[in-house]
């Protein structure tokens, strides 16, 4: 998800009702309200993008973790054929009994 979007959306959802309230009942001018709102924004966007930056972490460090365990269990897998092969010098190396 695109952090900007994102954060533009969370701003609108969560200041738009109160400043326009503000600037119709005469509290505050558009220009104000377009302001803040911006600003709002601005924080909003911001977030979103610590959190995309947090989840693109955390997805890498999954991926290298897979990565890790596949590379541990064909090493592992390796050096039980190893041992086979050296226990027994008459059976062809890569069969097993």
């Amino acid at each position: 998800m695109n952090p900007y979007m994102a954060g533009i959306g969370l701003s609108i959802m969560i200041a738009g009702p109160p400043l326009y309230g503000l600037v119709t009942s005469g509290d505050l001018d558009g220009e104000q309200a377009l302001q803040r709102g911006g600003l709002i924004a601005a924080g909003c966007v911001a977030g979103a993008m610590v959190i995309q930056r947090i989840v693109d972490r955390y997805d890498a460090e999954q991926a290298a973790a897979r990565r890790r365990a596949a590379l541990g269990a064909a090493m592992e897998q390796a050096r039980a054929l190893q041992a086979a092969a050296s226990t027994d010098p008459d059976q062809p190396p890569g069969t097993a009994r």
